[in-house]
């Protein structure tokens, strides 16, 4: 599916004007834009309670009421929902919440918009998107793991 034919909504993001710029850079490139939503509660009585359809959620992974309890019940509620991750920079955190909720995609908000869009079509085809230092991070993520006990990893999780 073409990002100009997707329903989409974003998810988090307290910046007003970082979550209208997005929203205007999603609606120029012919995608549909639902609306923005403070967290997973508020986009999820939208879409109970009307008959919306939604394709993709672009969520802000470094909010705290959006970013990782967002991705985990959005993924639980709606599994074949394309979830695109927005960061600042690529943490052992992100790419965690990336693996384990099976994620389809992180961009950096620090990219053109273009390439934000872009990423987005290739999570709506079905491919996965990663920017460049992820691979790092997540060796990063493994170390740490292997530092830990497995009590200590509880404790963390």
């Amino acid at each position: 599916m073409a990002a100009a034919e997707a329903r989409i909504a974003i998810v988090g993001g307290g910046a007003a004007l970082v979550t209208e710029a997005l929203t205007w850079v999603l609606t120029n490139s012919g995608s549909h834009v639902l609306g923005s939503y403070p967290d997973f509660r508020a986009l999820d009585a939208v879409l109970r309670g009307g008959e919306q359809r939604l394709h993709a959620a672009v969520v802000d992974a470094e909010d705290p009421a959006a970013g990782p309890p967002a991705v985990a019940a959005l993924k639980r509620a709606y599994p074949d929902l394309k979830i695109l991750l927005l960061c600042e920079v690529v943490s052992p955190a992100i790419i965690d919440c990336a693996i384990e909720e099976h994620v389809e995609g992180v961009a950096l908000k620090s990219d053109a918009p273009e390439e934000v869009i872009l990423a987005l079509c290739h999570v709506l085809e079905g491919r996965a998107v990663m920017p460049a230092g992820w691979h790092k991070a997540s060796l990063e993520l493994e170390a740490v793991a292997r530092l830990l006990s497995m009590r200590e990893r509880e404790v963390l999780d």
